[in-house]
């Protein structure tokens, strides 16, 4: 990379920077809500006063315990306070966009990439969650760093973040599973060798659904598992839903 390139990288990454967190300062002090009242700062606050645990049901709502563990463990540093735990969403909506920037810049050039940051940061979902503590934010950013060193084939920092990932929200599971779906698809063929560094993450949560079922009993939280449904029509009928949702409500179709 030429000098004036790194130049204009650091310039990059530091108006990503000051934009997110100029924007978000005002809500820096904001009340919790919703889940972050019900189950993330509660999980959190457990950690930061009792110690560390992956067995947080009682308080995470059955989640994956890595963000809980990570914001209990940056409480023991900062304080509980409000602030603290924005800031730390501020910090995963910045990694959030800089790496979509440099997943655009990855696969297309440097000004699709900016494009493609500032319309993540824009995005009003994104806006609106970007200095709130759920589960969202750093959900996202994980999934996009970890679809960077995939495509990147750095195998070390992909598996290290996509383990993180499984490890914040169940759904994420299917983030490596595709990559891994994909992976097989392009050789033709499944290289134990080969592709078993993209079965790690998958081995991970299997590990997390193991431990559950020897503490509490069961693999998942079963309040999460009775929303599941079996009926085909039913999942149809909420796969449109969930499509609808994605790509055309609040203004999504002007993306679309």
């Amino acid at each position: 990379m030429s000098h004036v390139n790194k130049r204009i990288e650091v310039i990059v990454f530091f108006l990503l920077f000051f934009l997110i967190f100029i924007l978000k300062y005002p809500i820096l002090n904001l009340p919790y809500s919703w889940d972050v009242m019900n189950y993330v700062i509660p999980a959190a606050q457990h950690i930061y006063e009792n110690g560390f645990t992956i067995f947080l049901w009682n308080y995470s709502n059955g989640h994956p315990p890595f963000y809980f563990i990570l914001l209990g463990f940056i409480f023991n540093l900062f304080g509980s306070s409000q602030v603290v735990s924005h800031l730390v969403t501020v910090f995963f909506s910045f990694l959030a966009v800089y790496f979509t920037y440099l997943l655009g810049k990855l696969i297309f050039n440097r000004k699709i990439g900016i494009i493609a940051s500032l319309l993540m940061f824009f995005y009003p979902t994104f806006f609106s969650y970007s200095g709130l503590s759920y589960l969202a934010v750093p959900e996202a950013a994980l999934t996009v760093m970890s679809l960077y060193y995939f495509i990147k084939r750095n195998s070390l920092f992909y598996v290290i973040l996509s383990s993180l990932l499984v490890l914040t929200t169940e759904r994420a599971i299917v983030i490596p599973f595709a990559l891994l779906f994909y992976e097989i698809l392009k050789n033709k063929k499944f290289n134990i060798k080969k592709d078993f560094i993209f079965l790690i993450p998958i081995l991970v949560f299997i590990l997390w659904l193991i431990s559950n079922k020897l503490y509490y009993g069961y693999f998942m939280y079963p309040i999460s598992v009775s929303f599941l449904d079996t009926n085909i029509i039913k999942i149809i009928l909420n796969s449109f839903m969930v499509l609808k949702s994605l790509f055309f409500d609040y203004y999504k179709w002007i993306l679309t």
